[in-house]
């Protein structure tokens, strides 16, 4: 558990507190230490905050990049007479705090907050009452599972139609999309790198509704909130739940991003909403940002539930199905295509550099490949040849639109 506070007295509150609660607490004065912490640590953990501390955006943003996905808690310790300042700041924070002096008070208050991502092995973490009132009723029915249970639930098979869940942290990600689907009707999905977002809200329409309603792709710069309601009002009347993709929040200016928080905040003002609204985030691309949205993140943020998106890294396993996904489908496009399989090697090479690629690079890659290569079993040396370039891509348009680039059947197969 890492803290960041300059507060003797919050020091020694917490480390008895935390200890007791079976976490070791790794306390940092400055917020250089705090983000070489992050980076060194294997797993991602919550961290701490001291309100007194007012980091401003973009201390905060370093943090919440540097975290992954995971909480970041603001707290501040009572002091009689003084105004307290986490409400005033809650929107920089996951959640936020105030420690009272009284010991037993101020352990179940902190309990309460890191109950989500607590110790598994504690199976009354998940039956504790959750200290987001406006949530109470949405999550009831996690008080059915144990945490045994729930952790034995990651790996076990799950069935999905568009993404490739083999991997431990796809089935993690499938997990919590179901999980928190039925917390929030606005999913903000986040990744360190070009993932997958619009898969991802095409398995969420599914899970949904079966692909009964198509999902409904929102162009950013154009959207309304006039239309947005006529679609969430078409589908009470259908009784059916319709998910909407509003794309990424870079690609996003001003005006739509303030017309999507407004919708947002109407959406969650609705007994009995029929949308699921699904933004992506890119992390690390703030500098992207057209005039005025980076501002607006922290209250986006706060009104949606945030969604981890594991990095290519964490999904060897995914790998091998993806590529035969893919080669398959090709081949059924374009027959005359000449390769016709992956060799164990370069399965074993796209593994070992899957650190370089994000979902859509590998695909990309991977279609050149296929188009260009002129033997039968891809090779390694195919998928450093025809990579991803401009002079591959040109190639690969040019052979693509002449057949004298592709042999006849009977010479291929001869």
């Amino acid at each position: 558990m890492l803290i960041l506070t300059r507060d003797r007295k919050a020091r020694s509150q917490l480390s008895l507190l935390l200890r007791e609660l079976g976490f070791r607490p790794v306390f940092h004065e400055s917020l250089e230490g705090l983000l070489a912490a992050i980076q060194t640590q294997e797993t991602s953990e919550t961290c701490l905050i001291d309100i007194e501390l007012e980091l401003d955006l973009e201390s905060m943003e370093q943090i919440r990049l540097a975290q992954a996905g995971e909480k970041i808690i603001g707290f501040e310790c009572y002091r009689a007479g003084v105004e307290a300042k986490a409400e005033k700041v809650a929107a920089l924070y996951s959640s936020v705090l105030i420690l009272p002096t009284h010991a037993e008070r101020a352990k179940l208050r902190l309990k309460h907050a890191l109950n989500p991502i607590g110790q598994s092995g504690s199976t009354n973490r998940l039956a504790t009452r959750s200290p987001f009132p406006m949530k109470r009723t949405l999550t009831s029915a996690l008080g059915t599972l144990p945490g045994t249970k729930q952790r034995a639930t990651f790996m076990t098979p799950v069935h999905t139609r568009y993404l490739v869940s083999e991997s431990r942290a796809a089935r993690q990600l499938i997990h919590d999309l179901k999980q928190k689907k039925s917390k929030s009707c606005s999913l903000l999905l986040e990744s360190h790198e070009e993932a997958e977002f619009e898969l991802i809200a095409r398995e969420m329409n599914y899970l949904d509704n079966g692909d009964s309603l198509s999902l409904e792709l929102i162009d950013g710069p154009h959207l309304s909130i006039d239309y947005l309601q006529v679609l969430e009002r078409q589908a009470n009347k259908e009784k059916a739940i319709v998910i909407a993709y509003a794309g990424r929040v870079d690609g996003l200016n001003q005006s739509s991003l303030s017309e999507l928080i407004d919708f947002i905040e109407y959406l969650s003002s609705l007994r009995n909403p029929h949308m699921r609204l699904i933004l992506a985030h890119e992390k690390g691309s703030e500098a992207c940002f057209q005039s005025g949205v980076v501002e607006q993140l922290p209250k986006l943020r706060t009104l949606t539930e945030s969604i981890h998106v594991p990095a290519f890294a964490e999904r060897p396993e995914d790998i091998a199905p993806i590529c035969q996904m893919l080669i398959a489908s090709m081949r059924a496009a374009h027959p005359f295509l000449q390769v016709s399989r992956l060799s164990p090697e370069t399965i074993a090479y796209l593994i070992e550099h899957r650190s370089e690629y994000a979902y859509a690079k590998l695909v990309r890659i991977l279609r050149n490949s296929f188009a260009l290569c002129r033997h039968r079993t891809l090779l390694p040396d195919d998928i450093k040849n025809f990579g991803e370039s401009d002079l591959t891509t040109q190639h690969l348009l040019e052979s693509m639109a002449d057949e004298s680039y592709f042999p006849s059947n009977e010479t291929a197969n001869a």
